[in-house]
């Protein structure tokens, strides 16, 4: 592991901050939130449309993937979520 956290450090060059966690957290909160929101209202249009459906999964995937880094993860990979933002 820690191999792996060197060459990411070498290759993203991530910056540390102490706002981003509560950023990432509101900010995958938000889209969660949006995502629990657009798939009900999939089902209640009863819509087969899957491109939505597999966007809803994606940002779905990525937002609860950014809660779990902002609630547990080591500020390596909460910098490497919210990357270039300073």
């Amino acid at each position: 592991m820690n191999r792996l956290k060197q060459r990411l450090i070498a290759i993203a060059k991530p910056k540390p901050a102490p706002w981003k966690r509560a950023m990432l957290w509101f900010m995958s909160l938000f889209v969660a939130t949006v995502c629990i929101f657009c798939t009900y209202a999939q089902v209640q249009d009863h819509s087969t449309n899957y491109v939505e459906w597999v966007a809803i999964g994606l940002f779905g995937s990525l937002s609860i993937g950014g809660m779990l880094a902002a609630a547990v993860g080591d500020d390596l990979w909460v910098a490497l979520f919210i990357s270039d933002v300073d």
